[in-house]
């Protein structure tokens, strides 16, 4: 659901990921203190926080490397056709990360799960070929997302926003590599987490959105220049905002927060290399609400209709497949 309210939060991506962030670590706060405070994880403050060993420093690590991979990203395709832009990121997150839980847990059934894979890479490509015919404006958001849970794709300039600063082709493809890297290592670190480290999945949940919180300086730092403004540029245009347009960055954030969760608990029962796959399908929900509820499918022709639809059947094809050995 990120892309629909992302697309209406309206700040640049140095100002929202001061929301998102922020608001991510404020929900993992309080679901830590309530739901983490009780049944089986009860005192959690107390007793499954502070002893800390390598599983802690690799969940810490993976918050860390996907929030500067996603906003650092989101910045970089705004200057790559998103024929290429797609591809890039999402195939790079998708490879690296299978294999990499793959090496460390296997799958359940690894010719069903190869299978799996390549229904979503299919689907990957649709996607990226329907993104391509269909073309990006500068005001508009992608219509879906890759291995990430929180930012793929162009950001959406607020109309008081001075132009950004452009990126050659090349030095923008390397950006967007680099930040794939980066963003595709935080399921390998949280497998590993789980794997050897002995911390309940609401620890790591709070190691993990630490690390995305510490990653906020850099961030904004970084997207800034690359947009070629200041900190303080980026943080006035966020103080610009409408209430209802900081709200749904709010929503954003607390959505991102949640889906993570989501992740570093089902992960603790369902095969970590099976559960990426399905999270990696993600860009299913967004098509399907952009399809109800958006209108970047209005007016399209006939052939990125055609593109997405077929994108949205191997999506289909994949969460089925990857369900039945999960």
């Amino acid at each position: 659901l990120w892309p629909a309210f992302r697309s209406r939060c309206g700040a640049p991506t140095p100002g929202f990921a001061l929301l998102n962030l922020s608001t991510q670590f404020v929900t993992m706060l309080i679901l830590c203190s309530t739901a983490g405070a009780a049944g089986p994880h009860g005192q959690f403050w107390h007793t499954h926080l502070w002893t800390a060993d390598w599983s802690t420093v690799a969940t810490w690590l993976g918050g860390f490397l996907v929030a500067h991979g996603d906003h650092i990203a989101a910045v970089a395709m705004r200057f790559i056709p998103p024929g290429v832009a797609f591809p890039l990121y999402t195939g790079t997150g998708l490879v690296l990360g299978s294999s990499l839980n793959y090496l460390q847990v296997g799958s359940p059934n690894t010719p069903v799960f190869l299978i799996g894979l390549f229904l979503m890479a299919v689907a990957v490509v649709f996607l990226s070929l329907g993104e391509g015919a269909k073309g990006v404006r500068d005001d508009e958001l992608p219509i879906a997302a890759g291995v990430s849970l929180v930012e793929v794709g162009s950001s959406v300039e607020a109309s008081t926003t001075a132009p950004p600063k452009e990126l050659s082709r090349k030095v923008a493809t390397l950006i967007c590599f680099l930040a794939a890297l980066f963003a595709s290592c935080w399921s390998p670190l949280a497998t590993y987490a789980t794997k050897h480290g002995q911390h309940t999945p609401y620890a790591r949940y709070f190691f993990f959105i630490s690390g995305a919180l510490c990653a906020m300086p850099s961030v904004l730092f970084l997207t800034a220049s690359i947009e070629g403004k200041t900190v303080a540029q980026a943080a006035k245009e966020v103080r610009g905002l409408a209430l209802k347009n900081i709200a749904w960055g709010v929503a954003c954030g607390c959505g991102v927060s949640f889906g993570y969760f989501g992740y570093l608990l089902g992960s603790t029962v369902v095969n970590a290399t099976v559960a990426f796959g399905i999270t990696c399908c993600n860009a299913l929900i967004a098509i399907l609400v952009d399809i109800a509820f958006g209108d970047n499918f209005r007016g399209l022709a006939l052939r990125p209709k055609l593109f997405f639809g077929l994108a949205v059947v191997f999506y289909v094809g994949c969460i089925g497949v990857l369900t039945s050995i999960s």
